[in-house]
């Protein structure tokens, strides 16, 4: 786990709210705060889909950035930014073997449970977090230490960050 501080704000947020940079994510959780604080769960309701949409749906929980992105840019864009927000994005699994890499087998990807981004916006500071959790206890940080190094490389190296 690692924590960086985004420096370039404006940046970032069109990185987050405007382009694709963050729609391969699921979103885990939102919370926003502007005059009131909005909250939004992100679990997908299996209710509302069809059967055959369901099926193409790959047994996702939650939904999509890419979903949600507007309804977020909807609430936050304005003349004065957010009190604060809190999103948690996690990284679908189909894509775990490309962060782990070379250093790994089935069973390292298998015993991910999740890959998480903490993204977090607060006193004019904004901070991503990464996480990871497993299915398994292991003392090893070889998960850890692969999600980190791929955030910085695929994900940091488009916007001005400080290690914290």
């Amino acid at each position: 786990m690692k924590a960086f501080k985004i420096t370039d704000i404006k940046n970032f947020m069109n990185k987050l709210l405007v382009a694709e940079t963050f729609d391969a994510f699921n979103a885990n959780e939102i919370s926003v705060t502007t005059f009131c604080t909005y909250h939004i769960d992100c679990h997908i309701n299996k209710n509302y889909y069809s059967k055959e949409e369901l099926e193409v749906m790959d047994d996702c929980v939650y939904a999509a950035w890419a979903q949600l992105k507007p309804i977020c840019f909807e609430i936050i864009k304005g003349k004065k930014v957010p009190y604060k927000f809190k999103i948690t994005l996690s990284l679908p699994s189909k894509y775990y073997p490309s962060v782990l890499s070379d250093s790994s087998d089935e069973t390292t990807v298998k015993s991910i449970d999740n890959l998480y981004l903490h993204i977090t916006y607060e006193n004019n500071s904004l901070t991503i977090i990464t996480a990871s959790s497993l299915n398994i206890f292991t003392m090893d940080k070889t998960v850890d230490n692969c999600w980190d190094a791929y955030i910085q490389k695929h994900l940091l190296g488009q916007f001005s960050y400080e290690g914290i």
